[in-house]
Formats: structure tokens, C-alpha cells, sequence
């Protein structure tokens, strides 16, 4: 499951020079835990929460290809991402911008190019 809100118990808005954050939930089975580096499993969901700092446009890029990206909203978006069986590791980039990133952007972004906020996950996930 795949979940991005803001941030529980953080103002709506967000104090001028505030540094963006992401945090990882991981749920499996019927326990939900902040994500450290452990291995997923099919069925796992993962949520992200997060504050946005000044940057008013999020971009998730679920997988490694551009095409396969997903724009959404900063706030007031909720959607979840579950683990499927496909063997190897899932990958998951958010970037955070002052406004919509076209492809040639995400790609600038993804080699180290200024103006945006990116972190990157791997999910190693044992499907057996």
C-alpha cells in the first residue's frame, strides 16, 4: 500500500525555511512500522508521510523509468502502494518542486540537478 498524507500532528502550514521531511510506514501483516532497510514481501504495503517544506508540487516516481512516474498533489492525497509477487527490488523517488516537473526535469533531478528535493528508496522483497 502506497499512502502519501502529510505529516500527523504538523500545522497545514508549514513555517517559511522549513526542511522538507519523508518518513517510511511499512505495513505487514497486521503491524505498521516505520521502514528501516527490512526486507518486503508480497502483500506488504508501504505509506508515506511527509511535510512539504516550500515546495508546493510532489512527483513520485514508481520504478525506475520516467514514464512510469505519478504526480500528485501535496496535500489532501492519500493512495497506497501494495507489494506484488514480481521477484527483485521495488524503487520509489519523491521529488518535491515549486511547481509540475515535465520528463526532461525528473531526468535533470535524477542526475543531481538544483532546484528540487529528491529522496530515493530501494525495497529489497523476498517473494518466496
Amino acid at each position: 500500500m502506497f499512502a502519501l498524507e502529510p505529516r500527523a500532528n504538523k500545522p497545514d502550514i508549514t513555517p517559511k525555511g522549513a526542511a522538507p521531511e519523508v518518513a517510511v510506514w511499512l505495513k505487514h501483516q497486521e503491524s505498521v512500522t516505520p521502514w528501516n532497510g527490512q526486507t518486503v514481501h508480497p502483500k506488504d504495503s508501504i505509506r508515506l508521510e511527509y511535510a512539504a517544506g516550500n515546495f508546493k508540487q510532489l512527483t513520485i516516481l514508481d520504478g525506475d523509468a520516467v514514464a512510469d512516474r505519478e504526480i500528485v498533489q501535496p496535500h489532501g492525497f492519500s493512495q497506497s502502494l501494495v507489494f506484488d509477487d514480481a521477484p527483485g527490488p521495488e524503487h520509489l523517488t519523491v521529488f518535491l518542486s515549486a511547481a509540475p516537473m515535465t520528463d526532461d526535469e525528473i531526468r535533470a533531478a535524477l542526475d543531481g540537478g538544483t532546484g528540487t528535493w529528491t529522496r530515493s528508496w530501494t525495497f529489497p522483497k523476498e517473494t518466496r
